[in-house]
């Protein structure tokens, strides 16, 4: 699966670095891809939930350009951005979503409204599934911009939501 990770926030390193561990193809879109390293992770500091200390990973592609990753993407998360900043992100990759296979559009908190912003910008039905989460999945930090992100803890419950999926 292509999976796209948009932003740079604390939740970025987090996601990204376990989606390639699952096996998946991944880009990250920020606005700084210049300020990003090859190699990202994160630390950890619930060793209840992972014995591990370090975890790390190579996305495919860390960029700034929507069409150099949305148009192959299965899943795109919205993780790293605040959400103010929706309705600009999904109008920049509105006119670079594929007509052919349908599209997981998501939002870690998928909060005040996420539904009903991308209705705004992306159509009212299309080739897209919503989905998100009601909380960040993780207490977690940045250690250093675009290359180590840290988890101080991990939720152990968390809800998700679709919405045409």
């Amino acid at each position: 699966m292509f999976i796209t990770v948009v932003g740079g926030g604390n939740s970025t390193t987090i996601f990204a670095t376990l989606a390639i561990e699952a096996g998946h193809t991944v880009a990250i879109l920020t606005r700084r891809p210049k300020d990003w390293a090859t190699t990202i992770g994160f630390v950890n500091d619930d060793l209840k939930w992972d014995s591990r200390t370090k975890i790390t990973g190579s996305p495919h592609l860390i960029t700034a350009n929507e069409a150099e990753c949305i148009p192959q993407s299965d899943v795109v998360f919205i993780a790293g951005i605040p959400v103010h900043h929706n309705p600009e992100i999904l109008k920049r990759i509105k006119p670079h979503i594929g007509s052919g296979k349908k599209v997981f559009i998501g939002s870690v908190c998928a909060y005040g409204g996420f539904n009903w912003v991308c209705e705004r910008h992306l159509g009212a039905a299309g080739n897209y599934v919503l989905f998100g989460t009601n909380l960040i999945p993780w207490t977690c930090g940045t250690d250093k911009y675009g290359e180590t992100g840290h988890i101080f803890g991990v939720k152990r419950v968390l809800r998700c939501v679709t919405e045409g999926g």
